[in-house]
């Protein structure tokens, strides 16, 4: 994939993998909220108290 990349350096792709809609998609992951709302560690503590 790297060197994919490196030869787009010299197509007009390089401007749309920037536009990408992957970047944006990380940003907006309903993964890490999840991880920060996480209400499973503090059960599991009080749990085995």
């Amino acid at each position: 994939m790297l060197p994919d990349l490196k030869r787009n350096s010299s197509l007009p792709n390089p401007p749309t993998s920037k536009s990408s809609p992957a970047p944006p998609k990380i940003v907006s992951l309903p993964s890490p909220p999840m991880m920060v709302s996480f209400p499973a560690l503090p059960n599991r503590r009080s749990s085995p108290d």
